[in-house]
């Protein structure tokens, strides 16, 4: 039995909530090459049919990205999937997952930002849309928007700059670098985002980079 299990067995959690907003970072750069993307990245309770999100973020072209951790309902507690080895790989404690915002919350923040129209993109696709629905259903509703697989616009974008693989792949490295993936939500979002800008092939200076 897992600790989230544990504990939903005996008491409700006395850890109280966090607030309801996002964690924001502001734009790194001045123009959005790509202004109707949004990439998104979750960290999981697991990988199987019965894991749930435990934070989601979005990020843009111009480096914008907020975050929201997502607190477990009830159900989730007792039937989800919490797989040690998934609280390994992204090492949010279990208190911060505890007190974070509601799925409600998450779910409303989630309705401002994807706005009709909007193409969100992900790396994992089918796991996004996947834990996307399961926040969804958990407030008894379906998830509005799709998930589009983020390598397909990548291959595009290349393509239209007539670039070859190894020309390509040597953006995808610098960009990985500089912008490195620690498995949590907020820069893994970010990195993708920051790969589609460089790709569109639109300057990555620190020249660009806006003010404060």
């Amino acid at each position: 039995m897992s600790i989230f299990r544990r504990r939903a067995a005996t008491t409700k959690a006395t850890v109280p909530a966090v607030s309801g907003e996002p964690l924001a970072t502001p734009a790194l750069f001045r123009d959005d090459p790509l202004p109707g993307a949004l990439f998104m990245d979750c960290e999981a309770s697991g990988l199987g049919p019965r894991s749930v999100p435990v934070e989601i973020a979005l990020s843009r072209a111009d480096g914008r990205t907020e975050s929201m951790l997502v607190r477990p309902t009830e159900d989730w507690l007792l039937h989800a999937q919490w797989d040690p080895q998934a609280a390994l790989i992204h090492r949010i404690p279990q208190a911060e997952i505890l007190a974070a915002p509601a799925v409600e919350q998450v779910v409303a923040w989630l309705d401002r930002i994807v706005l009709p129209g909007t193409h969100v993109l992900s790396d994992n696709p089918a796991f996004e849309a996947m834990w996307a629905a399961r926040l969804y259903r958990a407030v008894g509703r379906e998830r509005p928007f799709e998930v589009l697989d983020w390598g397909q616009l990548m291959r595009g974008l290349f393509t239209n700059r007539n670039l070859a693989q190894a020309e390509a792949s040597a953006v995808m490295e610098r960009v990985a670098a500089a912008y490195p993936a620690p498995h949590r939500a907020a820069p893994d979002a970010l990195r993708m985002a920051m790969m589609a800008r460089a790709a569109t092939g639109i300057s990555m200076r620190p020249a660009e980079i806006a003010p404060g």
